[in-house]
């Protein structure tokens, strides 16, 4: 029967790591090579695209997902790959992969060792889970080992993550993995100075934005046009005031887009880099001041983060940014549902959106606004009834009633009933 091998490559980031798996080119060549020192027949390669950590589960690796399908079709009969640890880091993982590889009746090999990984004596299995827990003690280090870096990096004036707008990175030397540092793009320092005054002298994000975009301003920021929250992001940058700042967020997972918590201000790291100032410190406290003055004006959660601004909304609902949930405290939206699908009620944002908020109640829309009407008329009658006409679909407005006006002859007539029936009907006050 004829052996076919499908090829499985994991990239490694750690820099301390072997070169035969810091590269999926050298990995591919060394599994290719042993395929054929053993005469079996190459099967399908599966490679993973850069970045992907071993931490992360099988539906958010590609290839992985995708070599798994495969040996459920049966479309090879053994995997080789470089070491153990491409398959996960996690020992826990690594040993659920590899007991779903061997009910599938299919052999996991690595070249490094020579050695099947998944073969079913206690021996092996043993030194596969000894194997796992070494790669996810690796795993560890290698976390240390980066944020040591970076924070060495930083103390040193280094870049660390990606260019902000006004700036442009240079290489410190021509070696190839020379660290680059910052330096000010006098263009698009100009572009930041005017975004600062232009906020300082009362514009919002939504109209400096507009304004950029309608007047082509260049240079743009790396999504193409100007946006609220390009603008936001920009104001609240404290390197255009010559200070750099590392930290601001925390990994809480192997997901680098997905499990990240950011920290309070207090708790990030900031260095001095006056050389990397673009605006004044004048326009800097300006845009400061006017922030803070209008963060008191905005609808917070319980952990102070900020929902809505309800003195400028301006909706079709009464209620639109003056309700928050109870359980998360994201803002309440107005949502369809019911069978017909036109019952209106308040709900939850995040539950609506999938955010993990477990609140499913909402709060019907008639009823709501009716609620809040009464409460305001308790308040405000103080003696004298507020009255309130709400405009509703399909309801005409009440016409004020006017007195008739006094016929002067004819006071016995059939006129005069007429007008003492109007009078009547008019005065009811």
């Amino acid at each position: 029967m004829t052996t076919i091998a499908a090829v499985y490559c994991r990239k490694s980031t750690d820099s301390k790591d072997r070169a035969d798996v810091k590269s999926t080119e050298v990995q591919r060549r060394l599994c290719t090579d042993f395929i054929r020192a053993k005469g079996w027949t190459e099967g399908p390669a599966f490679v993973e695209e850069d970045g992907l950590s071993g931490a992360l589960g099988e539906d958010q690796r590609p290839a992985l997902k995708s070599l798994v399908e495969a040996a459920r079709r049966k479309e090879f009969t053994v995997v080789v790959m470089v070491e153990q640890s491409r398959l996960f880091r996690e020992n826990v993982d690594a040993q659920v992969m590899l007991r779903t590889f061997r009910r599938l009746g299919i052999d996991i090999w690595v070249t490094r060792e020579n050695r099947l990984v998944n073969a079913t004596t206690f021996e092996s299995k043993v030194l596969a889970s000894i194997t796992g827990l070494l790669d996810e003690e690796e795993r560890e280090k290698t976390r240390k080992r980066v944020k040591d870096a970076a924070v060495d990096r930083f103390a040193a004036g280094y870049l660390i993550s990606s260019v902000p707008f006004g700036y442009t990175k240079i290489k410190t030397s021509t070696a190839a993995k020379a660290p680059s540092v910052l330096q000010v793009d006098e263009a698009a320092a100009a572009v930041v100075r005017r975004i600062f005054d232009a906020y300082a002298t009362g514009l919002g994000f939504k109209r400096i934005a507009v304004m950029l975009n309608h007047e082509d301003v260049t240079p743009r920021p790396a999504a193409g046009r100007w946006s609220v929250s390009s603008i936001r992001e920009i104001l609240a940058r404290e390197i255009y005031n010559g200070v750099l700042v590392y930290g601001t967020v925390v990994r809480t997972g192997p997901d680098k887009s997905r499990d990240r918590k950011r920290l309070p201000p207090d708790q990030w790291q900031r260095r001095a880099a006056e050389h990397l100032r673009i605006v004044t410190p004048d326009q800097w406290k300006a845009v400061r001041d006017r922030l803070a003055v209008s963060a008191k004006n905005y609808l917070r959660r319980a952990d102070g983060k900020i929902v809505t601004k309800p003195e400028l909304v301006k909706g079709r609902h009464l209620l639109s940014g003056f309700l928050a949930c109870g359980v998360c405290g994201a803002p309440m939206v107005v949502r369809r549902g019911g069978k017909s699908g036109n019952v209106m009620g308040y709900a939850c944002r995040d539950h609506g959106e999938g955010r993990g908020c477990v609140n499913r109640s909402s709060v019907p829309y008639r009823e709501a606004h009716q609620a809040i009407i009464d409460a305001v008329q308790d308040v405000l009658a103080g003696g004298v009834r507020v009255a309130h006409r709400a405009a509703r679909p399909g309801r005409r407005r009440a016409r004020p009633p006017q007195r008739r006006a006094r016929s002067p002859v004819g006071r016995g007539s059939k006129a005069g009933g007429g007008r003492g029936e109007a009078g009547e009907a008019g005065g009811g006050e």
